[in-house]
């Protein structure tokens, strides 16, 4: 969510509190009560895409390691059977060929693992009968293609996790600019007329109408009704 919109939200939810919270002051108008409603609904709906949101990539890169760490673990224990087995028979090529440490698998990119990874699973289904005997079981080396094919999947992840980010965030734009619209054609055109009838609630919801800039801390006063005579806060800008 860009900081812009983040500033926004934190607006919405105060005027959202705010109206919870004097709700007999215009409870009894239908228009506002019907803005209210929508503008609640689409408020709670961008704060949960914006936690969506942070989650789609950050969930991709733990994911990601999670999932190489548990194929480590099996390409470890399957490659020193495998070293086992060939030191046994002589086998100095196998020997070599599995020939490696964790850091050869977690210190390379996701490419370079899964060719690492691929090597292995080849030679434990080269081998499958003999394994059995240095304690590669049927289990082991199912856990083994699985853990495999389940890395292998995530090359993919990552674009398919920036499209789905970026889904989301034009859809918090345009429910940003819906919100905006809804406040400034209804929401504050009705909280003026019911002005005089409840004072108190008509200067809580101009306060919480402000947009605080987190960046620049600077306002900008602007007034629902048009009245420019009030004095601006410092820390925001009327949005």
């Amino acid at each position: 969510m860009k900081k812009s919109e983040r500033n926004k939200l934190h607006m919405y939810r105060r005027v959202r509190e705010v109206c919870n919270a004097h709700e007999e002051s215009w409870n009894g108008v239908p228009a506002f009560e019907e803005a209210f409603t929508v503008f609640s609904e689409k408020v709670a709906l961008v704060g949960e895409l914006g936690v969506s949101q942070s989650h789609i990539t950050t969930g991709v890169k733990h994911r990601r390691e999670t999932q190489l760490e548990a194929a480590t673990e099996s390409v470890m224990q399957c490659a020193a059977a495998l070293r086992s087995f060939g030191v046994a028979t002589g086998n100095v090529q196998l020997v070599d060929l599995v020939d490696i440490r964790r850091s050869d698998i977690t210190q390379t990119t996701l490419n370079g693992a899964i060719v690492r990874i691929g090597g292995i699973v080849q030679e434990v289904e080269k081998y499958t009968a003999e394994l059995e005997d240095y304690g590669i079981t049927q289990e082991k080396r199912e856990l083994l293609t699985t853990r495999y094919e389940v890395l292998r999947a995530e090359i993919d992840a990552p674009r398919i996790a920036i499209a789905s980010r970026r889904t989301v965030t034009n859809r918090i734009s345009r429910l940003v600019r819906e919100i905006d619209k809804l406040i400034d054609d209804h929401l504050d055109g009705l909280v003026s007329v019911i002005r005089t009838e409840a004072p108190e609630f008509y200067e809580l919801y101009l306060s919480a109408r402000v947009v605080v800039n987190t960046a620049t801390r600077h306002r900008k006063p602007e007034n629902p009704s048009g009245d420019k005579s009030g004095e601006p806060d410092d820390g925001g800008s009327l949005y």
